[in-house]
């Protein structure tokens, strides 16, 4: 498991940086909003970033009841140096997990599977970015 972890880790973290090349330089409580890219309703938000690694939250919303609701909200560390972003708490309406060390494989497994996730959701905004892009005008 430790293998394909590594393998998710690094997928995130090359398609994080892909759709938010400034995050390397980004600092402490920017957002970063994707409106302008063809994301109406996702963004990005960091709390602390410093040479080595930057911790934030990526968020999409949904309008339920007149209210914009985290849906999911993905808090993420990513590491420059290793090259990998994980998971470390997944909200959404219905589910809630912090990515922290147990005693057993539960842990690792929630761990693998929110990763996972998340890993297939930014598949999903690239695709979606792909879905809106303004017809390039010849002359």
């Amino acid at each position: 498991m430790v293998g394909f972890m590594s393998n998710v880790t690094k997928q995130i973290y090359r398609k994080l940086n892909n759709l938010f090349p400034v995050l390397r330089t980004a600092k402490p409580f920017t957002r970063l909003d994707l409106k302008e890219r063809g994301y109406k309703d996702i963004d990005l938000v960091i709390f602390d970033s410093n040479a080595d690694e930057i911790n934030f939250i990526l968020s999409r919303f949904d309008n339920e009841r007149g209210q914009l609701i985290g849906n999911p909200s993905i808090e993420i560390v990513a590491n420059f140096k290793e090259k990998t972003a994980n998971v470390v708490t997944y909200k959404d309406p219905h589910y809630f997990h912090e990515a922290v060390p147990e005693p057993d494989d539960i842990g690792e497994i929630a761990l693998c599977q929110v990763n996972y996730f998340l890993n297939e959701f930014l598949n999903d905004i690239k695709k979606l970015n792909h879905s809106h892009k303004k017809p390039v005008l010849e002359k």
